[in-house]
């Protein structure tokens, strides 16, 4: 048996939640591009925030 040990970047960590409102039709839109893609909605919209530049305060 084959065990492997998955250490994590503590500044990696999804620790934070955000809730955004969309309509029935934006959340098709999201889960269609992110089937498309072979992304959960949620991994997709991370490689949007992953585009974006630093923040200032980091």
């Amino acid at each position: 048996m084959d065990i492997h040990m998955i250490t994590q970047n503590p500044e990696k960590m999804k620790d934070k939640k955000l809730i955004v409102r969309v309509t029935e039709f934006e959340k098709r839109q999201l889960k269609q591009e992110a089937d498309k893609r072979g992304m959960t909605p949620s991994e997709l919209i991370r490689s949007f925030i992953a585009r974006l530049p630093v923040p200032q305060d980091s």
